[in-house]
């Protein structure tokens, strides 16, 4: 399924075909401005899964991914100061991720092949590189830091592509990690079935998402800046998380809170408020954020704010998936997080 396909007339539920339930939100502003048109997030009446309505077409999708969405984009060039922030905050996010894969269980990534899908600015791919004996492998539809990548790090293997179409080693990879991407897959089921695919037995797949049935997201409101409509295409919650993860096959399956972006986002409650405030004032377009004027004494009171926020249950979910040995058992429970 992709998006602008005809299952974008579909009524009910994307996962379980159930009925189609309540609205949760509804809003025409997203991390980036205003939308060509308000959009909604159903939600499933059987098993709660959540997708946006109307299903946006290619060409919508298309629109939103301009050369100003965070995912591609960082501060303004001529702004030095803000440029070197957002890249140590970049690496400050990449070496949490590499820590969380030992906390979670997976194990230390070197001497591992590692295959990062839509690996963004490559900070993580770069912290795999440092790491001794790792093959890191990075996939992504596009990138304009892919000539800096491989000058930096000529080790890194870059495809592009998407899941569905790139050509890649059939079990070939000990670890598989989507950070912030499922929600972006039409089908996230077969994207995690293609993942699995890819891993060796044994292996693990590791995918990070916005939480949106969290207590952040519903003190927030239709203002959240994990809805990010239409480009976050599926939301996700404990439950549907690890729903999505069994029906893809794996084993072990295990979804714990914790949120990689945190030095990028600044506080989800604060960037939530921001968003809220630029639709208030009817302005179209987001402003760049500063991350240099964050850097002083002010990021105390920032680290505060974030405090409160984990205490709230935080603003991601993360699942840890095994694919089984051949011939043997499930992989035992790995530690708590």
């Amino acid at each position: 399924m992709s998006p602008g396909s005809d299952a974008a007339e579909q009524r009910g539920c994307r996962l379980c075909g159930g009925p189609q339930g309540r609205t949760v939100v509804r809003c025409n502003f997203n991390l980036t401005g205003r939308t060509a048109r308000r959009y909604r997030v159903c939600e499933c009446g059987r098993c709660g899964f959540r997708w946006v309505d109307p299903w946006p077409t290619e060409a919508e999708l298309a629109a939103c991914y301009a050369a100003d969405y965070p995912g591609y984009a960082g501060a303004s060039r001529r702004q030095a100061a803000a440029v070197r922030s957002a890249a140590r905050r970049s690496q400050q996010v990449a070496r949490y991720r590499r820590r969380l894969l030992r906390t979670l269980g997976v194990g230390e990534v070197a001497g591992r092949r590692i295959l990062d899908v839509g690996y963004g600015n490559g900070a993580f791919l770069l912290e795999l590189a440092r790491q001794p004996f790792t093959e890191p492998w990075g996939l992504d539809i596009t990138s304009d830091c892919e000539a800096e990548l491989r000058r930096q790090a000529p080790q890194v293997r870059l495809v592009r592509g998407t899941l569905a179409d790139a050509e890649l080693p059939a079990e070939a990879f000990d670890v598989v990690t989507l950070w912030h991407v499922l929600e972006h897959t039409a089908d996230p089921v077969a994207a995690l079935r293609r993942v699995r695919d890819l891993l060796r037995p044994g292996g693990w797949v590791v995918a990070e998402v916005p939480n949106s049935a969290g207590l952040i997201a519903r003190l927030c409101g239709s203002a959240w800046l994990g809805w990010d409509l239409p480009r976050h295409l599926v939301h996700f919650g404990p439950g549907t998380l690890r729903a999505v993860a069994r029906r893809a096959g794996y084993e072990a399956v295990r979804v714990v809170r914790a949120y990689s972006l945190e030095p990028l986002s600044l506080s989800p409650l604060l960037a939530s408020l921001a968003m809220a405030g630029q639709r208030l004032r009817g302005r179209p377009r987001m402003k760049r954020v500063a991350y240099h004027r964050w850097d002083g004494p002010v990021r105390l009171g920032l680290a505060g704010v974030n405090l409160l926020e984990r205490l709230l249950g935080g603003n991601g979910l993360v699942l840890l998936g095994h694919k089984r040995r051949r011939g043997g058992s499930a992989a035992g429970r790995p530690p708590a997080a």
